[in-house]
């Protein structure tokens, strides 16, 4: 039986990150579309005038130590890119500590045409994409497809299709539309 009154872990996350941030001083609202079709949140300023939609992608942290703070995995559909309705993706990166508590919860949100494009110039076209995102401090990195030592290096000096940083926390770019 599907349930009626759920609400996904990340959609929650993201939903929540931005009530805390947004809603006091920008009066921001968050909504949950009735029907499952690519748009996951709505958020609109108070008015209800302006409106950014977001598409929500959640993965647990998949860092088994190493030297980056979190890190998660995603397959990703080709057509679902190219016909997106949403203004972003967001990818919902949660960070824990040693004992397994959760630390902090970062987002990572691009428009999907962007995120399509990079997935192109770096994998050529492909049906689906199985992309893994790994974070260290500041530095966002899609380390699918390199060595240890390469992404070491690409954490050290991010650059080029694969560094991902600037859409980290990026939600002041995401809803200007609506602040």
């Amino acid at each position: 039986m599907t349930p009626m009154f759920t609400v996904h872990a990340g959609e929650y996350l993201v939903a929540n990150y931005i009530e805390s941030k947004f809603c006091r001083n920008h009066g921001v609202r968050v909504w949950v579309p009735s029907k499952d079709d690519g748009i996951d949140l709505l958020v609109t300023n108070k008015d209800c005038r302006e409106a950014v939609s977001l598409q929500v992608k959640f993965s647990k942290n998949y860092i088994n130590g190493g030297d980056c703070n979190s890190s998660g995995w995603w397959q990703i559909k080709n057509d679902k890119l190219k016909y997106s309705n949403a203004d972003y993706w967001v990818f919902v990166m949660p960070e824990f500590t040693a004992d397994r508590k959760n630390k902090d919860t970062l987002f990572l949100s691009i428009p999907p045409h962007e995120l399509l494009n990079r997935l192109l110039k770096i994998f050529g076209f492909q049906q689906q994409y199985t992309v893994y995102f790994a974070r260290r401090n500041a530095s966002v990195v899609l380390t699918r497809g390199l060595k240890k030592k390469e992404v070491q290096g690409l954490f050290d000096t991010p650059q080029g299709n694969r560094d991902f940083s600037r859409y980290l926390n990026n939600f002041e770019e995401v809803l200007k539309r609506v602040l």
